[in-house]
């Protein structure tokens, strides 16, 4: 599974915003499909969960995210 690069000049949310992008670009996140939860996610990557929160906030004001 893939995890952030903790020695990248990006930051963590900004990473897995990109991540997230990306999957939903190629396909691999097609629409409808559901995301663990913010503890979930941070717990699979190995995060702070307030990186997983700010990027699905990010990715939620794009458009890219819909909450239930």
């Amino acid at each position: 599974m893939w995890k952030p690069d903790r020695h990248s000049k990006h930051p963590i949310y900004r990473q897995i915003v990109e991540y997230l992008e990306r999957s939903i670009a190629c396909g691999e996140l097609p629409p409808g499909s559901l995301l663990p939860s913010e503890r979930k996610m941070a717990e699979q990557l190995d995060v702070n969960r307030s990186n997983i929160v700010q990027a699905y906030e990010e990715l939620r004001a794009s458009g890219l995210l819909e909450s239930a």
